[in-house]
């Protein structure tokens, strides 16, 4: 009998997985920092995202974006064998590290902005991280290198607390203001 290593378990599980389904992953933030600084632990290491993303590759999982997940999903019903990158909300480290990481590995990647926030310091992150969200120029940047770009809300807010009125304005809104970004 041959024992395998956590790393052999992780693997053939993700296998089994793929074989059956598509895997969607959600990240809002990829960067090393302080645990005081990421009191809601956004962000996931750069050394981790890398092991996660070659678990997932060796496992054979091929990757696409959200857009094109959510149309093979729609046509054939749940896909199988293929996986998703998402981020939430447009953290500048979507564009200083994720960016350089998914290029390395030649991966399709989606990002989902909070236009309302576009260049503005975190407010998820501590003031003293420095973190900020991107700012147009790097959201033209993320689209020229292929990253798909999609429309978060314009202010974050709960959709549930809002009527359906107010729900439409946050979507619709943010939609146009990517779109003037370009």
């Amino acid at each position: 009998m041959t024992r395998l290593g956590h790393g052999q378990l992780k693997q053939r599980a993700l296998e089994r997985i793929g074989a059956r389904r598509s895997i969607l992953l959600g990240y809002h933030g990829v960067a090393d920092g302080r645990p005081d600084h990421d009191p809601f632990n956004l962000r996931v290491s750069p050394d981790r995202f890398r092991a996660q993303l070659e678990l997932l590759l060796s496992a054979g999982l091929r990757f696409v974006t959200v857009a094109e997940l959510a149309e093979r999903v729609r046509r054939q019903g749940a896909g199988a064998g293929l996986a998703a990158l998402s981020f939430d909300d447009g953290m500048q480290d979507n564009h200083a590290t994720v960016l350089p990481i998914v290029k390395e590995y030649d991966l399709p990647a989606t990002v989902y902005v909070t236009t309302g926030l576009i260049g503005q310091p975190n407010p998820w992150l501590a003031p003293e991280s420095g973190a900020r969200m991107m700012s147009a120029d790097e959201l033209r940047e993320l689209a020229a290198a292929g990253i798909e770009l999609g429309a978060h809300t314009v202010t974050h807010p709960d959709l549930s607390a809002l009527d359906r009125e107010a729900c439409l304005t946050e979507m619709v809104e943010s939609k146009r203001a990517l779109e003037r970004i370009g």
